[in-house]
C-alpha cells in the first residue's frame, strides 16, 4: 500500500480545493481509494507499524487516522506539550515518522516566522516526550535504519542529525 497526499490551495480564500489522499496498491499500481479532505491539504503521511493505518497530517493542523481497508476516518485529538492531547498543530505537521514498533512518532512542525520544531511523541500514551525547537523550515524527516538518529532536511538545503530519543 502506498499513500499519497495531493491538493491545491486557493490562495485568495485560504481553502483547500481538491485535497485528497490516494491509496494505491503497491503490487498492481491500481488506485484502491481516494479520500477527500475539506479541512486542509494532506501535508504529512505515515503508516502506523502496528495496524497499518495511515496517519494523515493536514495543513489545518488536524490529524486523522485512515483505515485503508474500509476507508474509515478517525480524528486524532490534538497534542499539548507534555500532556494529553488538547490543541492543534498551528501550521500542520510537515513530516511524520514512526519507529518500527509504532511506539514513538516524530512530528516535524513548521510554524510562523520560520520557527519550527520536532516533537517526539509517545504514541501509546499520546503524550509529548520532548520538543526540539529549531531554526529554518523542515522539508524532510527520516529515521536511520538503526533508529538511533533523525535526519532533518531544511528548505534551505541544510541537513542536520538529531538523537532519535531523549531516553
Amino acid at each position: 500500500l502506498v499513500a499519497v497526499g495531493i491538493g491545491t490551495d486557493d490562495s485568495e480564500a485560504f481553502a483547500p480545493v481538491g485535497s485528497a489522499v490516494l491509496l494505491i496498491d503497491a503490487r498492481t499500481g491500481k488506485l484502491r481509494s481516494k479520500l477527500k479532505f475539506d479541512v486542509g491539504i494532506p501535508f504529512g503521511l505515515a503508516v502506523e507499524p502496528r495496524d497499518a493505518r495511515v496517519l494523515v497530517g493536514l495543513t489545518s493542523g488536524e490529524m486523522f487516522r485512515l483505515e485503508p481497508s474500509s476507508g474509515a476516518l478517525e480524528r486524532v485529538p490534538p497534542f499539548a506539550e507534555g500532556a494529553l492531547l488538547s490543541h492543534t498543530f498551528v501550521a500542520g505537521p510537515k513530516a511524520l515518522v514512526f519507529d518500527s514498533s509504532g511506539a514513538t512518532l516524530w512530528v516535524a512542525l513548521n510554524g510562523e516566522q520560520a520557527r519550527t520544531s520536532i516533537l517526539e511523541i509517545d504514541w501509546k500514551a499520546h503524550k509529548v516526550r520532548r520538543k526540539i525547537p529549531l531554526e529554518g523550515e523542515t522539508e524532510t524527516l527520516t529515521l536511520s535504519a538503526d533508529e538511533d538518529l533523525l535526519l532533518r532536511g531544511t528548505r534551505l538545503g541544510k541537513w542536520e542529525l538529531w538523537a532519535a530519543s531523549a531516553e
